[in-house]
């Protein structure tokens, strides 16, 4: 069968043809390798589908769906580094935005408020915004209610036009969004910032053979630094790389068990 492969988490619509052009970088250094990765890369509504097939070869995914939604059959290989604001070191937070003309200018400003999630699962939509609100509000229930969104550009779409009192972004995401649709995000004015945790990683199966695994960190390696590949990285504000493990995601995981009964509001079904 051949061997699958994924970038869903920044796949925003307006660069997939960026997002394309990077993985036919790395796709080449890996045929350089006698790796036989496919043409294109596997798109679905639902990017998880993928993380369990036997096929996959590489994808990227939140220290979220490693630590709390169950993936552990998964685990880092390599992490970009972002040339984003408050990215460094192959770490990030995100950003509690409101709406630029509106009347929040406070954390205590949204007790009572609606407040935009881009899902359940994710870390930076929602988890980090438990972290911020546990933080500037103190534990317990502040009677939030939240409404799902589905991207984190609609959490930032229903924040401008007031249809949620706020959300929270990763700043890698809001420094994309900034790329192609400024007009949205000069609507916006962050409020404050989450803890930080290590960012994204590129991802492989734990049960891929060690031969294969030293191709692809190579390969992948070779297309973060090789110097002709400079434009579609900086396309896609990528600056670097670091070599990160799944301990490192380990406090996504202690934020998740804390936070889940000093904020029974936000408190769902597991997986959701």
């Amino acid at each position: 069968m051949p061997l699958l492969a994924s970038l869903p988490m920044y796949d925003h619509e307006a660069i997939e043809t960026d997002t394309d052009q990077w993985w036919q970088v790395i796709s080449n250094e890996l045929r350089n390798r006698d790796v036989a990765a496919p043409e294109k890369l596997t798109r679905s509504n639902d990017s998880r589908l993928i993380w369990r097939d036997p096929n996959l070869l590489l994808t990227q995914c939140c220290g979220y769906d490693l630590m709390v939604n169950g993936y552990d059959n998964l685990e880092p290989i390599l992490t970009p580094i972002y040339g984003f604001e408050d990215c460094e070191g192959g770490n990030y937070c995100s950003y509690i935005v409101v709406a630029r003309d509106g009347k929040i200018r406070s954390a205590a400003a949204l007790k009572g408020k609606l407040l935009a999630i881009n899902g359940y699962r994710s870390h930076s939509g929602y988890n980090a915004l438990r972290e911020y609100m546990a933080l500037n509000l103190g534990v317990g229930a502040h009677e939030q209610s939240l409404v799902v969104s589905g991207s984190h550009y609609n959490s930032m779409k229903m924040t401008a036009e007031g249809e949620a009192a706020a959300a929270a972004v990763d700043c890698v995401t809001y420094g994309i969004v900034a790329s192609y649709a400024p007009e949205l995000v000069s609507k916006l004015l962050v409020l404050g910032k989450s803890p930080f945790h290590s960012v994204l990683p590129y991802a492989v199966p734990k049960t891929m053979d060690d031969k294969l695994k030293t191709s692809l960190l190579s390969a992948l390696k070779a297309a973060l630094e090789k110097p002709e590949y400079h434009g579609i990285r900086d396309r896609l504000g990528i600056r670097s790389f670091i070599l990160k493990n799944t301990s490192d995601y380990l406090s996504i995981k202690v934020a998740e068990q804390e936070l889940r009964d000093v904020m029974p509001d936000f408190l769902q079904e597991p997986g959701r």
